[in-house]
């Protein structure tokens, strides 16, 4: 699912990401980009950011949990 989505990205919408996540807001990812912030929330959202996000969150979390049984 993540790879299908960032397959799909724009060069703009990596850089979005990117600063988005380097810098923790999108004000301060727009002044990195010298963009208005609300380009940078557009860019985010049209790469399905917050999605992405929440899949490697679950998954990381499931790797942890299977590490966790595993190793009992």
């Amino acid at each position: 699912m993540i790879d299908s989505f960032q397959a799909e990205w724009t060069d703009a919408q990596w850089e979005a990401v990117y600063y988005y996540e380097k810098e923790g807001t999108y004000q301060k990812a727009a002044e990195k980009l010298n963009i208005a912030f609300q380009n940078v929330e557009k860019r985010c959202k049209a790469a399905k950011w917050k999605e992405v996000e929440l899949a490697e969150k679950t998954i990381n979390n499931l790797i942890k949990d299977f590490i966790l049984v595993e190793g009992e």
